[in-house]
C-alpha cells in the first residue's frame, strides 16, 4: 500500500528542509511527497527543487495564491493521484519515524485515521491530548464546534474514500479552521469508518503561538525540534514528558468522580445542611491550581486544573463552601481570575457570580488579567443552609477559534483563588 504525502506551503521556504526530512526518515518506505505551493516565493521553488533532486519521490507543484489556504489546489492534486492513501504534513511540523507505519494498517480497514500529535510549546515543553469522535458521545459535535479534534498533520485517509465526498478540499468559511472543515466532511458521512490511534507520532509547532517571531527564530526552533525527533532516546523522553501529565489528568478526573461531584454540588445547592462538606476557615484562600485545596470541596466545571489555576469548562461552574459554625453577619468574598479576550474576535469577556442563586457580582474585562474582585454576601442568603453555593457563569469559547493558541477546549473564566471573610462592617475594631 502506498502513500501520497501532501505538504502545503506558503512562505516558510526553509522549514521545508526539516518537515520533508521527517517524511524521508519514515520506516514505511512506499510513499511519494507532493509539495503544493500556494503563491510561494522563489526561494521556496529553489528549496523544493533541491529536495526533489535529492530524492526522486519528492515533487513540487507551484500554484498561484488561492482563496484562503489554497485548499482548491489540494483538490486538484488529489484528482490526479493513483496511490492508496493520502497523508498531510504542514511545512513547519514534524513526523516521528513511525507515523506512516502506524497509519497504514488502519487505513486498510478504515476510511480515515488519525494519531495523537504533540504540541511543541515555545518554551520547549510539550502537551498532548486524546480525541476519539467514535467513542465520545458528542465527539462529532465537539469537532464541529472546534472544541476538540485533530490537526492536519495527524490525519490520513483512503483516496477512494476521498472521491466519495460531496466536495473534498475547498475553502472553509471565514474563521473556520480549514483542517477541521475538511475532516468534518468525512466524519459526517454515514458510510465513513473512522478510527483514532492513541499514541503520539509527531510534533505540531503552532504558528498561532509564534505569531510575530522572526524567520530566523522559527528556523532555529524547528532545527532543535528536528534533532530531538531524529534521536530515538530524546524522542522517547519527549513522548514520556507529554504522556505523563496527560495520564495524570485522566487519572485525576476518574478518581475524583467528576460526574458524582457535579451531582453532589447540584444537590447541595438545593438542600439544607452541610453534611459531608470539608471544614472551611474564614480568610482561607482556596487555590484552583492542580493539587489546590479548592478541589477538596464539592464542585462542578473546574477542569482540568493547571499549574496556575483552572478554567471553568461548564456554564455555570459551581463550588460549595460551608460557613463555619458561630459566624454571623455579612460575608465578603474575594476572587482572583483571568479571562479569554482577543482584540478583534472577542474584545470583551463577560462573567457573573451568584451565591445560593442570589446575583452578587457581574463584570466584563477587555484584558486577560488576572484581576481580583470582591463582593458582599448578605447573611440571610446563607444563614438557613449554612453553606454558600457559588455559581460562576461565563460564556464558553475556544482559544483556537480566537487565535490564542492550539487549544480546542471550551473555556469560560480562569479561576485562580477564592476566599471568604467577614465583611468589613461586621469586623470588630
Amino acid at each position: 500500500m502506498s502513500f501520497t504525502v501532501i505538504v502545503p506551503t506558503h512562505d516558510h521556504a526553509e522549514t521545508l528542509i526539516h518537515s520533508v526530512g521527517s517524511v524521508l526518515n519514515q520506516t514505511w518506505r512506499d510513499f511519494e511527497i507532493v509539495i503544493v505551493g500556494d503563491g510561494s516565493p522563489p526561494r521556496t521553488h529553489e528549496i523544493a527543487a533541491e529536495l526533489a533532486a535529492r530524492d526522486r519521490r519528492v515533487r513540487f507543484l507551484p500554484f498561484p495564491k488561492g482563496e484562503r489556504h489554497g485548499e482548491a489546489h489540494r483538490h486538484h492534486v488529489l484528482n490526479g493521484l493513483t496511490t492508496d492513501f493520502v497523508a498531510y504534513l504542514a511545512d513547519d511540523d514534524l513526523w516521528f519515524p513511525n507515523h506512516l507505519e502506524s497509519l497504514a494498517p488502519l487505513l486498510e480497514r478504515f476510511d480515515i485515521a488519525h494519531t495523537m500529535f504533540m504540541e511543541f510549546n515555545p518554551d520547549g515543553g510539550v502537551f498532548t491530548g486524546v480525541f476519539d469522535a467514535a467513542v465520545e458521545p458528542d465527539g462529532v459535535a465537539r469537532l464541529g464546534r472546534f472544541e476538540a479534534g485533530f490537526g492536519l498533520a495527524s490525519g490520513a485517509h483512503r483516496l477512494d474514500s476521498y472521491r466519495r465526498l460531496p466536495k473534498g478540499w475547498h475553502p472553509a468559511p471565514r474563521d473556520v479552521p480549514s483542517d477541521v472543515y475538511f475532516w468534518l466532511q468525512f466524519v459526517e458521512q454515514p458510510w465513513c469508518r473512522y478510527v483514532s490511534y492513541k499514541w503520539p507520532t509527531g510534533l505540531h509547532l503552532s504558528s498561532v503561538t509564534r505569531r510575530g517571531w522572526p524567520r530566523e527564530q522559527r528556523l532555529a526552533e524547528l532545527e532543535k525540534a528536528a534533532a530531538i525527533v531524529a534521536d530515538p532516546e530524546r524522542r522517547l523522553a519527549l513522548i514520556q514528558s507529554g504522556l505523563q501529565p496527560l495520564l495524570h489528568r485522566m487519572h485525576v478526573e476518574v478518581s475524583r468522580g467528576r460526574q458524582g461531584r457535579a451531582e453532589a454540588a447540584a444537590r447541595l445547592s438545593g438542600e439544607e445542611g452541610r453534611h459531608g462538606l470539608p471544614a472551611y476557615a474564614l480568610g482561607q484562600a482556596l487555590s484552583f491550581a492542580d493539587g489546590g485545596d479548592a478541589h477538596a470541596f464539592p464542585n462542578q466545571g473546574f477542569f482540568p486544573a493547571e499549574e496556575w489555576g483552572a478554567w471553568t469548562s461548564t456554564d455555570p461552574a459551581v463550588i460549595v463552601l460551608p460557613v463555619p459554625d458561630g459566624v454571623s453577619g455579612n460575608l465578603l468574598a474575594t476572587v482572583t481570575a483571568r479571562h479569554l479576550v482577543e482584540r478583534r474576535k472577542r474584545p470583551l469577556a463577560r462573567f457573573s457570580v451568584t451565591a445560593n442563586a442570589l446575583p452578587v457580582f457581574e463584570g466584563a474585562e477587555r484584558k486577560p488579567g488576572p484581576f481580583t474582585y470582591s463582593f458582599t454576601i448578605p447573611e440571610p442568603v446563607w444563614r438557613r443552609q449554612g453553606y454558600i453555593a457559588f455559581r460562576f457563569s461565563a460564556p464558553l469559547e475556544t482559544p483556537v477559534r480566537l487565535g490564542l493558541g492550539p487549544d480546542y477546549r471550551r473555556l469560560g473564566i480562569g479561576m485562580i483563588m477564592l476566599r471568604m471573610e467577614l465583611a468589613r462592617d461586621e469586623q470588630a475594631f
